[in-house]
This record gives C-alpha cells, structure tokens and sequence, in this order.
C-alpha cells in the first residue's frame, strides 16, 4: 500500500496508520459494521477501514483535542458508509438512534456535518481493498494463478472481524 503512495501521502499514511483509537470507539464501530452492513458485503470492511480512518485523521488534525465521542463516532460510521455503499444499502437511522439512545437523529446528521467541516470535506480514503482491485487488473493481462492468489488475499483479509492494523 505504502509503495503505491507519493512521498507526501506516504507519511500521511504512516501518520495515520501509527494512531491508536480507544478500544471503545472500535468495539462501536465494530458494532456498527456487523450490525448494519450486509455481512455479504465485501464493502462492509471498507466502511469500517473508511470510518476508522475519517476519526484518526480527525484525531491527526485536531491534534487530539476533538473529543470521540459517540455521535463522532456514529457520523464517522454513516459517512463511511455512504461513500462505500453509494445508494446500494440505504442506512436506518433511526434504528441507529434507537440502538445506541441517541434520542434524535438529527444529532447524527449534525455530527457527519461537523467531521467533514473538520476534515474539509475530504473523506476519500484509499482501502486495501481499492489496492487489491488494482493489482487483481494488472493480473488480468498475466498468469491467471497469479490474479487467483491476488483474489485469495482479498478475499481472506477482507472479514471486517480482523483488526485495523492487521488488515
């Protein structure tokens, strides 16, 4: 992954990757992931690497004075989602309220608009998952054995149980 990054991005990269979230916020959005994505979805590990990105670069940004709270955590969660899923699963927020006592949605919808002002409204983070559908293309023109083991690993380390880091 680091390899196919620019100098720039590079270290932005290990920035990110070197911050370590509470346990609480990845059991949430751990939480979150089983509970309201498609547990079919290869994409449903790309929300959770997304959301968890989006709150270290908030914690990157804010150099650690932006409080993960609950509704951060969320709204990190609900944007994630949109950007993987697109139109593809709709999200029930009210049942995300519901589940977490979030007493009004609205609270959410305030909270995906205050992380992306902190983060100026970029959200896009590259996935492993972005990187294997890369290389699994420029396998399409080699050995098939080699776009079958590339498909392999995708598949192997795209369970949203493995860690962040061990992804």
């Amino acid at each position: 992954l680091a390899t196919l990054l620019s100098q720039e991005d590079q270290l932005h990269y290990h920035q990110i990757n070197n911050i370590q979230l509470p346990q609480h916020v990845l059991y949430i959005l751990h939480q979150l992931t089983f509970t309201f994505t498609p547990s079919t979805s290869s994409s449903s590990s790309a929300t959770l690497w997304t959301a968890i990105t989006l709150l270290k670069k908030l914690y990157l940004l804010s150099q650690q004075q932006h409080p993960i709270d609950l509704i951060t955590i969320v709204a990190s969660f609900t944007l994630a989602h949109k950007y993987q899923h697109s139109q593809t699963h709709i999200l029930d927020y009210h049942l995300i309220a519901h589940t977490f006592n979030i007493h009004d949605i609205q609270l959410i919808h305030d909270g995906e608009v205050a992380l992306l002002d902190a983060l100026s409204y970029d959200i896009s983070v590259p996935t492993p998952d972005d990187f294997f559908s890369y290389f699994s293309n420029l396998a399409n023109n080699t050995d098939p054995k080699i776009k079958t083991i590339i498909d392999e690993a995708r598949l192997a380390l795209s369970s949203p149980s493995l860690s962040h880091q061990t992804f």
